[in-house]
């Protein structure tokens, strides 16, 4: 028998075979458990019954069916690694899909995406509502164009069609603004606090039209076409106490004229109000 030394031992030949084929043995069945690891899950992510083949879509109202599957399709089409697809009901990117859902549709205020079943997508959405417009050129009302929808937030969200007549109150800005859309028109607040002193005006008769906010003043314009201005930064509750004593007080008690004769009234003198009549 043929005897093979080494610094580390003295083995026949028989013995190196085995190591070998117990090398062999390691290496199989390592390739066999990667396979299992690989194998069985990607077999499994790829069955019909796991895969999203149904979107149901809730709260639409203005928003296209077809705009929210478009942006859907375009992330659970196709595969990862050309092998696990990317509607695996485990493996969809469902915060992806939210974010760019939101960003690419800016009138929807908030979506929820989950699972009804192990096929079948819900998309629920809630959508900004309508409550003023934004319009670049209101050098002629009452026909509006190149207007924008924004919300009770003053947060701008979507291009509206040309309007004829007073259906929403209209805002504007001195100079306009660049690119409209996904803006808010001013701070919140101060949007709510202008939206609240405009929505107490027909108590005095007074129906608003539309608004122009310039850097230091607003300029309101009403149905009558009078025009009323005041300072950005003055206290409207003020403002509104000493509009409806200088209407009682002089339009119809000194001047005997009717709100219709109105030109304008300048409230940006401090105590000092300025007007004319037609």
């Amino acid at each position: 028998m043929k005897i093979v030394s080494s610094s580390k031992g003295i083995h026949t030949p028989e013995f190196h075979k085995k190591k070998l084929r117990e090398k062999y043995i390691r290496l199989a069945i390592g390739i066999l458990i990667l396979v299992v690891i690989i194998g069985v899950p990607t077999y499994l992510l790829r069955q019909e019954r796991f895969l999203i083949s149904n979107i149901q879509i809730q709260g639409n109202e203005i928003t296209k069916r077809e705009e929210i599957e478009k942006i859907i399709q375009g992330h659970i089409s196709g595969s990862y690694l050309w092998l696990i697809p990317r509607s695996s009901v485990l493996l969809y990117p469902n915060k992806k899909i939210r974010n760019d859902i939101l960003e690419q549709i800016p009138r929807l205020v908030s979506i929820h995406i989950s699972l009804t079943d192990s096929r079948t997508l819900l998309v629920t959405m809630l959508e900004r509502k309508p409550f003023a417009l934004y319009c670049t050129n209101v050098a002629n009302p009452p026909v509006q164009a190149g207007c924008f929808f924004l919300d009770q937030s003053g947060y701008i969200f979507s291009e509206a069609p040309a309007f004829s007549g007073e259906v929403y109150m209209i805002y504007s800005t001195e100079p306009p603004l660049e690119n409209p859309l996904r803006k808010n028109l001013v701070p919140e607040n101060d949007f709510k606090v202008l939206s609240d002193f405009i929505k107490r005006l027909p108590t005095l008769d007074l129906k608003p039209q539309s608004l122009l906010i310039q850097d230091d003043a607003y300029r309101l314009t009403f149905s009558s076409s009078g025009t009323l201005l005041w300072k950005v930064d003055d206290n409207l509750d003020s403002l509104f106490s000493k509009l409806e004593s200088f209407l009682i007080g002089v339009i119809f008690t000194k001047e005997h004229k009717t709100l219709s004769d109105i030109l304008y009234i300048d409230m940006r003198f401090g105590d000092k109000v300025r007007y004319n009549f037609k």
